[in-house]
């Protein structure tokens, strides 16, 4: 007899009820965009905040003007690898 794994998503939707009763969903959701986000940039950026639909990042390796330009690019590229249009805007903060 096959070895068949369970349906992951009624577990998928008991996590995420759980976290919406402990308001808990946002704060997990900002921690995987900013886990997302770091992955992608590459130490070229770093971002710093999630917070409704707005991402905040900081430079790395480019300067802030390149950061300004590739805005767009950058929210097109973040939000096809999470899978959803989560980040609506992105800005950039100078340190």
């Amino acid at each position: 007899m096959p070895n068949r794994s369970p349906n992951p998503e009624p577990l998928k939707a008991d996590i995420h009820r759980s976290f919406r009763r402990r308001g808990l969903a946002g704060a997990a959701q900002a921690a995987w965009v900013l886990a997302t986000v770091n992955t992608i940039s590459r130490g070229r950026y770093s971002a710093t905040r999630f917070r409704n639909g707005e991402l905040t990042i900081i430079p790395g390796s480019l300067p802030v003007l390149e950061l300004q330009l590739m805005k767009e690019e950058m929210r097109t590229t973040i939000n096809k690898k999470l899978g959803q249009d989560f980040v609506r805007r992105i800005r950039v903060k100078q340190t």
